[in-house]
């Protein structure tokens, strides 16, 4: 796979640094080493595993399964009103968090990277996080290959939360087809199929520059309900023992919307715990219902999820509907509403509500309490009556929600 002399790149020298220097698509590694007073152990060893050269389409683009994603800051507004081609004035953002959403994919994996200041020993990675992709799911279609979404999470200061860019705050984001970003021979800064991400929600790749459905930080503030997940406690103490019922079990919490309060929609829904894979008579493991009239349910939106069998918890961005762009949104309405977010859960961990009406002054969001667990068996979990438990002191619950103002279209 390498060019060089030797085939291991992490032996006798400190660590690798792995990067895409041709642009092939491949990472290469280069190692600096000083071993036993020869400088000229130092190597760069170039991946041959895209083809033994560099021009554009030595092998085949469908070939190359992986995509590079690169979180940036904002352009100095003073560089005018066309984004430069190769300046972005800033080479990343770190701590930024990326995560590829893959559909119609076999792999149940979460593809998730940060990028951070150093690689490991005394080296650093290229700044561009590079993912590895499956195959493509129909070869035989030469302008179609793997679709999937991206989801970046810019860090801010403890107190503003965190700033997302998804399909929500630019369309761009949302059924990327790996196709669309095969490099143009005519425009270098398509090779190595890039996708740039702005912090103010900006997008560009494939040539393109794509603005967001709405300018402003708003849109992309995550505040997330019900205060922090369960975390060990100093010093490395082992955390409870999460709860393994006999049989799968429905759980969730609730929560009101004030009257004319703004849009808000749900990004992402959080469980400790696991789900359970089959659903209800509703077809979803996961929903939120408008339960302002127990008596008249209404399913805000709804999922069928999985989790992963090695995790214990279960982290479930939304993804776009075609068929209905406000799935999962709760709407400006003139009276306060009550919402239940639920999931069928096989193991869960209750965790303490610590924050009621922290978000009464942004979302309009104020936390009843979490519901009573109670099993699921010939339950329809968009139309069961379920009870908070709102007394003093308010029940735990294992589930809590990741949202933001809906973003508007200008």
């Amino acid at each position: 796979m390498f060019s060089g002399r030797g085939n291991n790149c992490s032996q006798n020298y400190a660590l690798p640094s792995w990067a895409d220097l041709d642009l092939d698509g491949d990472l290469d590694c280069a190692r600096a080493v000083y071993q036993n007073g020869d400088p000229n152990r130092a190597k760069l060893l170039r991946n041959e595993l895209y083809g033994d050269n560099v021009s554009v389409g030595a092998c085949d683009e469908s070939r190359k399964r992986f995509v590079n994603v690169r979180p940036v800051r904002t352009p100095d507004p003073n560089a005018g009103p066309a984004l430069p081609a190769n300046r972005d004035f800033t080479e990343n953002e770190l701590g930024a968090r990326v995560e590829l959403m893959l559909r119609d994919a076999a792999s149940d994996l979460r593809r998730i990277q940060y990028t951070s200041s150093s690689a490991g020993y005394l080296t650093q990675n290229q700044y561009p996080l590079h993912f590895g992709l499956p195959p493509d799911p129909q070869p035989d279609i030469a302008e179609d290959d793997l679709h999937f979404d991206a989801c970046v999470d810019f860090p801010t200061r403890s107190e503003d939360g965190v700033l997302r860019v998804d399909w929500t705050v630019n369309d761009a984001l949302g059924d990327i087809n790996l196709a669309d970003l095969y490099p143009d021979p005519n425009d270098p800064n398509t090779f190595g199929r890039p996708i740039t991400v702005y912090r103010d929600g900006r997008v560009r790749y494939a040539g393109q520059l794509f603005d967001p459905i709405e300018r402003g930080a708003p849109t992309a503030r995550m505040y997330t309900m019900c205060g922090p997940l369960l975390l060990p406690t100093q010093g490395g103490g082992a955390m409870p023992t999460p709860t393994t019922p006999a049989s799968p079990v429905l759980a969730g919490v609730r929560f009101t919307k004030a009257a004319d309060s703004a849009p808000v929609r749900i990004r992402e829904i959080v469980i400790d715990g696991q789900l359970d894979p089959s659903a209800s008579d509703c077809d979803f493991n996961v929903v939120v219902i408008d339960v302002t009239d127990p008596n008249r349910p209404v399913t805000i939106g709804g999922l069928k999820a999985a989790t992963f069998a090695q995790n214990r918890r279960t982290f479930i961005p939304i993804p776009p509907d075609p068929k209905n762009p406000d799935h999962f949104v709760l709407p400006q309405a003139r009276e306060t509403r009550k919402y239940d977010v639920r999931v069928r859960a096989t193991v869960y961990r209750p965790v303490d509500i610590t924050d009621f009406s922290g978000l009464s002054t942004p979302l309009g969001i104020i936390v009843s309490g979490g519901l009573e667990v109670e099993p699921a068996s010939s339950k329809n979990i968009c139309e069961e009556i379920m009870v908070a438990l709102d007394d003093d002191p308010v029940g735990p619950s294992p589930v809590t929600v990741r949202m933001s103002r809906k973003a508007e279209r200008r």
